[in-house]
């Protein structure tokens, strides 16, 4: 009979340093002036299939990032293929190759699956609270790679918009891209004025119904020579808007293997472009509601995977939603409101990538395992909140808004795209997503994102970001963190809060050693510092509702 060992090695970057508990062997290699510390760590667990299967459990500690890989040793067994599955995301999550992250305290099983017969062994793992002594490790990200991430949807200089308010909005935001298109004629040489007065560049789709792929790639390549090029993108929400392909209609309640030839075609088409191939494809929007499964659940469709189109076809380099942060089936404003939504697995409550690409929503056609979806390629094209949808106000709005581009980020949303810049003017219903009324008026969000973005700034470029040691005992489930540098060396430790059922928390932040100064910023006050600190190696910030910014 087959075996089937567990082996689990850590190489830790942001991690407390603690002698494991269970049953395991630990040894530990320190590095004197290094601030990485490597710890390995091993384990071997013999499973007969058939029989009861003993349980394995670690401790391990908040913030581990480790590597767990399964191994069947039988020279009889022809598919030694496995999968890897947390049972709780919120505590431990993987990805297909084995790396798992550490997330917050509690227990979580981690389970080995062959692909031949299905036979599994399991690993409990304890999260273990980091003690406040310890300081972990932690490796910055470049600001502008945040930054890079903000985006909104306009038609530019369509649908009541006019191309100077929208040139002026851009700069004032400091958003980097928009989500536009050849819908509503917008004219190429307009998305190219913009592009050169405010820097911004441009995802460009097929949008609602279109079909013209030459049009789409000429108006791509236009832009590309300008440099304002991000990425193409296929159609959007066939669910709502139908197209025709080839003398076929598909999409909403029809068939959707028009829309599935359409996308392999334009993923093929900018491949097969010199001027094009290099850059990214993303996927049509709503690929949750196909009718039929034609693997638009995939970027490719793999072996097995039973859909009418073939195994191999290839639709788009990343995964595309539209996960905006309420949802029918999620009413209300609740704390957390927009980290629940970024959430890429099944603990997300709105319509984001597990509803979308792992388990269609419509029709509950398997795409990508939970595993596997933690690391897919992914960027969220509409997002967003309405005023005076479930009591969301102006200020509120603003708030949301600010957490909703450092949530996705964090969770692994390459760029984020807001609906909508401003507001509609030719559509009914509840128009008031905007930054900006009808009028331009600029509504707090966008005075907020303004605010956000300025105290970020960074004219320069950082490839080989620092680490910082810093710790967040006891850090509460509604407080998120991002450690950011600048070119010039500083880093920016973001906190935003989502405690938005009221009252706050007075988190500690312990530094690895005594600072002159650090610097807090407030984005809901301004762009200047709120409160300086001198000499110190702690502190204790009020955190509410909205992000911080602690400059180190």
């Amino acid at each position: 009979m087959p075996k089937l060992f567990i082996a689990q090695c850590i190489s830790l970057m942001k991690n407390c340093h603690k002698r494991n508990q269970a049953t395991l062997y630990v040894s530990k290699t320190y590095s004197k002036g290094k601030k990485v510390i490597y710890v390995m760590l091993f384990m071997a667990l013999t499973i007969i299939f058939g029989f009861p299967r003993p349980l394995i459990t670690a401790n391990i500690y908040v913030y581990d990032s480790q590597q767990l890989a399964a191994i069947v040793i039988s020279n009889d067994v022809a598919d030694k293929t496995m999968s890897l599955v947390s049972d709780n995301i919120s505590i431990v999550t993987m990805d297909k190759n084995g790396p798992v992250t550490d997330i917050s305290q509690g227990n979580a099983k981690t389970t080995a699956t062959t692909r031949e017969n299905c036979q599994k062994a399991s690993c409990t793992v304890t999260v273990k609270p980091c003690e406040e002594n310890i300081i972990p490790v932690t490796a910055a990200i470049p600001v502008n790679d945040f930054l890079n991430s903000i985006g909104a949807c306009s038609a530019i200089s369509r649908r009541g918009e006019n191309l100077q308010s929208t040139i002026a909005c851009a700069k004032y935001l400091g958003i980097r891209w928009f989500r536009a298109g050849y819908e509503s004629d917008i004219p190429v040489s307009d998305l190219i004025e913009l592009h050169h007065q405010a820097d911004v560049c441009f995802s460009y789709g097929l949008g609602s119904g279109g079909n013209d792929l030459q049009r789409l790639l000429d108006g791509a390549k236009q832009l590309a020579s300008a440099g304002a090029l991000l990425a193409l993108e296929g159609n959007n929400e066939p669910n709502n808007w139908g197209v025709t392909y080839q003398d076929e209609t598909g999409g909403r309640d029809l068939s959707w293997v028009p829309i599935a030839k359409l996308q392999r075609d334009l993923y093929r088409s900018v491949k097969n472009d010199p001027a094009l191939k290099d850059y990214p494809v993303w996927n049509i929007s709503e690929s949750g509601a196909q009718t039929d499964n034609v693997g638009l659940q995939f970027l490719t469709i793999p072996e097995g995977a039973n859909t009418f189109m073939p195994a191999g076809t290839v639709y788009a380099d990343y995964a595309n939603c539209h996960n905006y942060i309420v949802h029918p089936s999620w009413q209300g404003i609740h704390d957390n409101q927009t980290w629940i939504a970024s959430d890429p697995g099944p603990e997300c409550k709105v319509d984001g990538l597990y509803g979308n690409y792992g388990l269609t929503w419509l029709n509950k056609y398997p795409g990508y395992s939970v595993s596997e979806l933690m690391t897919l390629p992914r960027i969220t094209t509409e997002t967003g909140v309405a005023i005076d949808t479930y009591g969301v106000d102006e200020e509120l709005q603003g708030k949301l808004f600010m957490n909703l581009y450092l949530s996705q980020f964090k969770q692994g949303w390459s760029y984020t795209s807001i609906y909508l810049l401003r507001d509609r003017t030719d559509e009914s219903g509840n128009q008031q997503y905007g930054f900006y009324k009808p009028d331009y008026t600029p509504r707090q969000a966008a005075h907020y994102l303004h605010n956000l973005t300025t105290i970020l700034a960074d004219a320069g470029s950082i490839s080989s970001p620092g680490v910082l040691n810093y710790s967040i005992p006891r850090q509460p489930v509604t407080v998120h963190d991002m450690l950011l540098q600048k070119s010039n060396g500083k880093f920016y430790l973001v906190l935003w809060g989502e405690q938005y059922s009221g009252g706050s928390n007075n988190v500690s932040i312990n530094l690895d050693a005594t600072y002159s100064s650090i610097n807090i910023y407030d984005p809901t006050i301004g762009t200047s510092t709120v409160q300086t600190l001198n000499n110190v190696s702690s502190a204790t910030i009020s955190v509410t509702d909205h992000p911080l910014i602690i400059e180190i």
